[in-house]
């Protein structure tokens, strides 16, 4: 689990210093993916939640404004 933190960790930097424009979401199901393989189920529902939660924040931070607010 600790490695898939990591892992999140390393994407959220990237994906804050790279900005909005470059699409980035894919990369968050590593961190998932690693906490499925080695952890289990709850683990990766953990950090799928987690992982959904620090792109909105690496979306937020970098200013990113959506034309509706859904």
């Amino acid at each position: 689990m600790a490695v898939s933190l990591g892992a999140l960790i390393v994407v959220v930097v990237i994906d804050y210093a790279t900005g909005y424009e470059f699409m980035f979401h894919t990369f968050y199901s590593i961190p998932v993916s690693i906490a499925a393989w080695y952890v289990g189920r709850r683990a990766a529902l953990v950090m799928s939640l987690s992982s959904g939660i620090a792109w909105w924040l690496a979306d937020w931070a970098s200013g990113h404004v959506y034309s509706r607010p859904i």
